[in-house]
């Protein structure tokens, strides 16, 4: 997000500054800038990931808990506010972190190499339901960097034999193993391209 205030500023170069706003939610000073050219208006909390939120103080401790693996439904508890308050803040830094992750990779441009050791991790997960709808989520990482350079995901078959037999006797058909396909594309887009 810093990326467009720096872009919006050099695309209008020549800017007013009419004055400085103080937050009502946590009482920080917010310059304002005004383009002589457009008339079109900008503050520096225009491009922050708490822009429009009622309580800014509680928007780090929300983070660190979503990181963490606290539930949103503690985080509700925990902090006093609604469950809408705590989704919307995830959605919001999963915006923000996949903006950032692009820009990052945008900037190191397209012909450099990546350089150094790489891993392919794995993670099991499931769709809606643990037992009949588990998937797999492969990602390639630099090491040096902890950069994600590829993520994929993809469905494979319930381990259990039971479990595969009331899915098919419920549903007809039987689920696909997409797993080693979703490894295969992770492993294919370390070596063919290099971002």
């Amino acid at each position: 997000m810093i990326e467009r205030y720096v872009t919006l500023v050099d695309r209008h170069p020549r800017y007013l500054t009419p004055g400085l706003v103080r937050r009502i939610c946590d009482g920080r000073v917010v310059q304002r800038f005004q383009c002589k050219r457009c008339k079109r208006t900008f503050s520096t909390q225009t491009f922050r990931v708490d822009r429009g939120l009622r309580r800014p103080s509680i928007d780090f401790p929300i983070f660190l808990g979503l990181v963490s693996k606290v539930s949103q439904r503690q985080l509700t508890r925990k902090y006093h506010c609604g469950r809408d308050a705590i989704a919307r803040r995830l959605e919001r830094y999963g915006k923000h972190c996949r903006a950032f992750h692009e820009s990052a990779l945008s900037r190191r441009g397209s012909s450099t190499p990546w350089d150094g050791q790489f891993q392919l991790d794995e993670l099991e997960t499931y769709e809606t339901d643990r037992r009949l709808k588990p998937v797999t989520v492969p990602l390639l990482v630099q090491l040096p960097s902890r950069c994600i350079l590829h993520a994929a995901v993809a469905r494979f078959r319930p381990e259990n034999r039971s479990v595969r037999e009331s899915r098919s006797s419920s549903s007809g058909s039987r689920r696909k193993k997409d797993t080693n396909a979703a490894v295969n594309r992770a492993r294919k887009s370390a070596s063919a391209s290099p971002c």
